[in-house]
């Protein structure tokens, strides 16, 4: 598998949640530092870039190294919504 396959994409309109998006990247967890935010999104909303993240895993994954992948994405268990990292 090719490591750095990049997939065009566009998200739902969201909101930010905890961006860190200054002038100096965090570097809490990595020397070299990290721009990075969470976009919350309603279900409904992130349908669409699901199925294609989905599609994109199942083309590049077997099925049991599937269970091995890590998706940008997670629920909110007590909203629902959908929050992607970036």
């Amino acid at each position: 598998m090719e490591k750095n396959t990049r997939v065009k994409w566009q998200s739902a309109k969201g909101v930010c949640r905890f961006p860190w998006l200054h002038p100096t990247p965090d570097t809490h967890f990595s020397d070299d530092g990290e721009f990075k935010t969470q976009l919350v999104v309603q279900p409904e909303d992130a349908r669409d870039l699901i199925a294609k993240i989905n599609d994109f895993a199942n083309s590049k994954f077997d099925a049991g190294d599937l269970t091995k992948a890590h998706f940008p994405f997670s629920t909110d268990q007590e909203t629902g919504e959908i929050i992607f990292k970036a």
